[in-house]
Order: C-alpha cells, then sequence, then structure tokens
C-alpha cells in the first residue's frame, strides 16, 4: 500500500481532530457513569431526595435560549450579505446577559 505524505498543516489539523474525538468520548463516558452511579445509588436506603431551587430551571432556560440566540446569530452573519448584521439576535443577546446574572446572583443568595 502507498504511503500519502501529509503536510505539516495537514498533521496538525489531523491530530486536533484525534484529540477533539478523544475529549468528546472521554466526555460521554464520565457522563454514562455518573447516569448510572446516580441510578445504583438512588435505589439506597440512605437516599435523600433534594429539591432543586426554581432559580435553577430559569438559569437553564436562559442559558438555553442564549446558546440558540448565539447559533442563529452566527447563522445569520455566515449566510447574510455582510452589509445588515442581525439586529434581533444581538439585541437578544445583550438582554440575555443581565438576565442570566440576576438568575446567578439569586441563586448564590
Amino acid at each position: 500500500m502507498e504511503e500519502i505524505e501529509l503536510t505539516h498543516d495537514e498533521k496538525i489539523a489531523r491530530s486536533k481532530k484525534q484529540m477533539m474525538w478523544f475529549g468528546i468520548v472521554s466526555l460521554i463516558m464520565m457522563f454514562a457513569g455518573l447516569t448510572s452511579a446516580y441510578v445504583v445509588s438512588r435505589g439506597r436506603k440512605d437516599w435523600v431526595e433534594i429539591e432543586l431551587p426554581e432559580e435553577f430551571f430559569w438559569s437553564t432556560g436562559v442559558i438555553l435560549l442564549s446558546s440558540l440566540t448565539l447559533f442563529l446569530a452566527k447563522k445569520a452573519i455566515l449566510n447574510s450579505n455582510k452589509k445588515e448584521p442581525p439586529y434581533l439576535q444581538l439585541l437578544l443577546l445583550y438582554w440575555e446577559a443581565p438576565l442570566f446574572l440576576c438568575n446567578l446572583q439569586a441563586l448564590i443568595v
């Protein structure tokens, strides 16, 4: 079989991609381990149910909304004619940051 010689930049890109996949697989394995530990420990007699504060759910919603908004803003920038910035998405991001910080402060207090 004939070997193909890669350039330095191609080798760097290939090694970065491989390390990214190692990171993704390790995160999946960690999540699976924590999930199985939760399932097993939940059946124990000394398990204590903890109620999450309402602010946790609001904070999670704000994080998801800001991620979606950032994704849509980036997509609009890449697909637009570069003359009109995505004002709506940028405005939403501008208002989501203080909302997130207020929820974070409510969780700490």
